[in-house]
């Protein structure tokens, strides 16, 4: 079984050999341990800005929500951890501002600053895990896919759960 989570740091052109040989490594070494709840959260927010500015203007201040509310929470005095971290392109400027969980596998999309506590308690509310195949979404009102479903199994899923 392979699989498990791989941080990489200080992606480059100049290194992106080292990178490749990393991820090929990674793939082929057995898991040590399940994903599972001591692995914590990491929270992807685009703020891309050369493709479409949305992503930059509308993510930028999800990403100041998140940390403030975790902040708030005293979520980072607390383990397993809970990161924000900013990410590039990601796809659908006009669903900005567009957030990946990990390792959940969700995507979600028109997210605003007002939306970040509600938004973070239904995230908290499940284990952190990668969601199931016939799990229901999480956030429906801002869910735009999991990972590892086609687009249909996608959207048969939300219509199945939500609509």
């Amino acid at each position: 079984m392979v699989g498990g989570r791989l941080n990489l740091t200080n992606i480059a052109l100049e290194n992106i050999d080292d990178v490749e040989a990393q991820i090929l490594q990674h793939m082929s070494s057995p898991v040590e341990r399940a994903v599972h709840q001591d692995q914590g959260l990491d929270f992807y927010v685009c703020t891309h800005g050369q493709r479409d500015c949305r992503c930059l203007d509308l993510g930028k201040p999800v990403v100041s929500a998140l940390q403030d509310e975790i902040a708030r929470r005293r979520l980072k005095e607390t383990l397993p951890p809970i990161n924000v971290f900013e990410c590039g392109h990601v796809g659908q400027h006009a669903l900005a501002a567009n957030v990946l969980l990990y390792p959940h596998g969700e995507w979600f999309g028109l997210l605003k600053p007002e939306n970040v506590p509600d938004f973070l308690q239904q995230v908290l509310s499940v284990p952190s895990r990668p969601r199931k195949a016939e799990e229901a979404p999480l956030v429906p009102e801002h869910w735009r896919g999991r990972m590892g479903l086609s687009r249909d199994e996608q959207m048969s899923l939300f219509q199945s759960h939500v609509a």
